[in-house]
């Protein structure tokens, strides 16, 4: 029997098929009838296909929510580059401040938990960009894997499935329990950055080091447990109108933050962070051939052979001018940009800007990645909001035996924060507003006493 990998392959090798129809349940909960409808499984890496959480209905052209970024800074359209992973001269100083608070680039090292580890960073931006935050929350990608990932977490998992389980349970942050346990194994899980994690032979080995225990490593202070909002319906758009839905992606990042995209990881993928984040707009092509010392692209006839398939961050958006799209052919391409999680070492210091479809359009995705929300929605991205303050409970705490096995990136009284202790550690750094306006005029003033002192000074 062929496996679902074959069937992708067939797919996207064939130029005049839109997308496979599969038949899906409309209903997951109990009672209800099981009525069924047909849905399409795109063969595009970076085309929008299920918009969790989000109404159609309820979704202008123009940004009207009053908490919005967009509504902010009272711009009546989408800008046309915008990202949350970049701070520019046009920010705003209420916008700069939750920029500087976008959390990092992290490294999953060669456990496969791209998964927890997306989650885990869109848990904590949306939560800062909906102001339910002022601090950066950090989210332990290891406090997903241990409460949701089950016994095997390094062999990656379902974004989908878990943001419903963190809407309910939600996950603690990294002065509860961190990635220490992969972080500080320099032999097995730090040797190689994350690009490598489909090569990975001692996976088994990374599981058994990951804690299963759903708690932090000591439970002598409260600690915040961060949740997504409950999901709502779930949109699909069958394979039609696919400008409509990217804007409606972009209000959502505008006024929300980033959101999760899942696309095929090819066989020229790792080349291209590597010789080619910089070359040709720095845009990654699933058909380019990408090189050692390349100046210039070069094709395929096609994209390479799947390797697996992976979560990043969509931060954003723009469009590189007058780039090589195709053999011989220039022209402005639109991208997503996105923070991967194979650290900074790779791509654009951990970022990498993903051509949208058409200029993608063979990637696979898979229909387990996406059930979300009331209805089944397959596809690209998923859509999350986090509108609720953090609460305060009394964590579980791990094994003793499984706390000392672990060599800690940091020392106890670091894990051992109360909520008020996290709030300082990971508050921004930041100059109030008021004050923020006067610094224009710093230089000013320097120059002026400069000149009197010189004037009195050369006095006879």
């Amino acid at each position: 029997m062929k496996s679902k990998m074959d069937e992708y392959e067939r797919i996207r090798r064939d130029s005049t098929v839109d997308g496979i129809k599969v038949r899906v349940n409309r209903s997951t909960n109990p009672g209800h009838d099981n009525e069924q409808k047909t849905i399409i499984i795109p063969p595009h890496n970076s085309d929008i296909r299920n918009l969790a959480f989000i109404k159609e209905a309820t979704i202008p052209q123009v940004l009207v929510n009053p908490r919005s970024i967009m509504f902010r800074n009272a711009v009546s359209a989408i800008p046309d580059t915008f990202s949350w992973g970049i701070q520019t001269n046009e920010d705003s100083f209420e916008v700069g401040q939750m920029k500087s608070m976008i959390d990092e680039v992290r490294d999953q090292y060669l456990c496969g938990s791209c998964y927890a580890v997306t989650l885990a960073q869109i848990l904590s931006d949306c939560h800062v960009v909906s102001g339910a935050a002022t601090w950066a929350p950090n989210v332990s990608a290891t406090s997903i894997m241990a409460c949701f990932g089950g016994s095997t977490p390094c062999n990656g998992g379902n974004p989908a499935r878990i943001s419903i389980q963190l809407s309910r349970s939600g996950a603690m942050d990294q002065t509860c329990i961190d990635y220490s346990w992969c972080a500080e194994d320099k032999k097995l899980c730090t040797n190689r950055n994350g690009k490598d994690e489909f090569t990975v032979g001692h996976l088994d080995r990374l599981n058994e080091n990951v804690p299963k225990t759903c708690g932090c490593y000591f439970n002598k202070s409260h600690k915040y447990s961060y949740k997504f909002d409950a999901p709502g319906e779930s949109i699909h758009n069958g394979g039609q109108f696919r400008n409509v839905y990217k804007t409606m992606v972009k209000q959502h990042i505008l006024a929300y933050g980033p959101v999760i995209g899942s696309f095929a990881i090819y066989s020229n993928f790792d080349k291209y962070l590597v010789y080619g984040s910089e070359i040709n707009g720095g845009v990654y092509f699933e058909n380019g051939n990408y090189t050692p010392d390349m100046s210039s692209m070069s094709w395929n006839t096609m994209a390479g052979t799947i390797k697996g398939f992976h979560a990043v961050s969509v931060m954003g958006w723009g469009v590189a001018m007058n780039i090589e799209h195709a053999d011989g052919q220039f022209g402005d391409v639109p991208f997503w940009h996105c923070r991967n999680s194979y650290g900074r070492d790779v791509g654009n210091k951990g970022y990498f800007k993903l051509a949208m479809y058409p200029f993608n359009s063979a990637g696979g995705q898979t229909d387990s990645l996406f059930s979300v929300g009331r209805t089944t929605g397959l596809g690209g991205m998923i859509l999350l909001k986090c509108t609720s303050p953090p609460v305060e409970m009394t964590p579980v705490e791990i094994s003793q035996a499984k706390r000392e096995a672990i060599k800690r990136s940091k020392d106890d009284s670091f894990y051992e924060a109360t909520p008020a202790k996290v709030r300082e550690i990971f508050q921004s750094e930041t100059v109030p507003s008021e004050l923020w306006d006067l610094w224009i005029f710093i230089p000013l003033i320097v120059a002026s006493l400069v000149i009197v002192l010189s004037f009195y000074l050369y006095l006879p």
